[in-house]
């Protein structure tokens, strides 16, 4: 049954939990016993004496949910549900589901939002019109889904959680005006630049030639990266430093990390997005920012451009892998952005350390007495 199935708005949510209860085949002395929790999980108070007609959407959600998840049941079959509720009651939630798994319950929950899932969910479903489109491993079946989303819709706005450095967290810059930045296969035509654009525009000679791909020849590639995008702009390589700008595979918690990548355009681009994302290695997302949301002034390019981006960080997080994904899209209002590169998880990212902190941001804690 629905949240919330049969709930008389004329009722008192005191009088609805018993009516639910009921119709999920509940009985009366049950009820009895798990009365007070079934309140305290849903925290309404005093409006429990109250008609259900008076709650605000969240109130009665809360009543449905506690109600339903304290009949122990075999299945239990959430959509969207939690969507309503603030974020305690959320991680009040998701404390229960964890407890219910651990007793061999099975957890059916629809959302849309992927990081749920992958945190979680130990198996996924993406249905579309009523059709399985993907069933497997949470990641491999997100992966299905944006690619469904976004493969011909574009780059998102990346949800993560706040900067913890102190400062903003990546630095992106452009760089990549010299012709030893650009590589062999670029030259200047400044006879044929505009002068806004006179000897920095950068062609390539005809047939144009799209440079190789050498992400797989650095020692920090994921050779199971997820790709998709157009291709008229693409990420072919990058370079993974130390402050000092030399090659590091790894990095101690808190160094700084230089990220120079190599952009190359097929096609003269428009309202150009880069973005960035890392991630553990179950997929959850620890931090993301793109040029756009950072209203960062990106150039329009050229066909036969070649730039490289920096992106500059701090590892601030616990010690642990982590992977990198890189992104270019399109900022098309009246489409969603439309992916030209996204490579997921094309960089490793191994963060070392002595302390035997938990989670995943580095607060940098101090601990005195006083």
């Amino acid at each position: 049954l629905e949240l919330g199935a049969g709930f008389n708005p004329a009722f008192s949510g005191r009088e609805n939990v018993y009516l639910n209860a009921a119709l999920l085949g509940v009985s009366r002395a049950e009820i009895d016993e798990r009365f007070d929790e079934i309140l305290e999980f849903a925290n309404i108070g005093e409006f429990a004496n109250h008609p259900v007609s008076t709650y605000s959407s969240g109130m009665y959600v809360r009543l449905a949910f506690a109600t339903a998840i304290n009949t122990d049941p075999d299945i239990l079959i959430v959509d969207e549900a939690l969507a309503v509720g603030d974020i305690r009651f959320q991680r009040k939630c998701f404390r229960r589901f964890q407890e219910m798994q651990k007793a061999g319950k099975t957890i059916l929950f629809v959302t849309h939002a992927v990081d749920l899932v992958q945190a979680h969910c130990s198996r996924a479903i993406y249905l579309r019109s009523g059709r399985i489109c993907s069933a497997g491993l949470p990641k491999a079946v997100i992966q299905d889904y944006l690619e469904d989303l976004f493969g011909a819709a574009g780059e998102s706005s990346t949800q993560s959680i706040p900067d913890l450095t102190g400062k903003r967290s990546i630095d992106l810059k452009t760089i990549g005006d010299s012709p030893r930045e650009l590589g062999e296969w670029s030259h200047s035509d400044p006879e044929g630049a505009s002068p806004k654009t006179a000897g920095r525009t950068k062609t390539i000679p005809e047939p144009l030639e799209v440079p190789a791909d050498r992400c797989p020849d650095q020692p920090s590639y994921n050779v199971n990266e997820y790709r998709w995008g157009d291709r008229r702009a693409s990420i072919f390589d990058y370079q993974l430093c130390g402050a000092d700008g030399l090659k590091k595979v790894f990095f101690d918690r808190g160094e700084p990390v230089r990220l120079s990548v190599n952009v190359f355009f097929a096609e003269p681009l428009e309202k150009i997005i880069y973005g960035f994302t890392l991630k553990t290695v179950d997929g959850r997302t620890v931090f993301g920012a793109n040029s756009r949301d950072r209203r960062i002034t990106v150039q329009n390019r050229l066909a036969g451009e070649s730039i490289i981006l920096v992106f500059e960080f701090a590892c601030a997080v616990v010690p642990g892998e982590y992977f990198i994904s890189l992104g270019i899209a399109l900022d098309d209002s009246s489409k969603d952005n439309l992916a030209v590169d996204r490579r997921y998880d094309l960089i490793h990212l191994p963060v070392v350390g002595d302390l035997g902190d938990f989670g995943v941001a580095d607060l940098n804690l101090k601990l005195s007495n006083v």
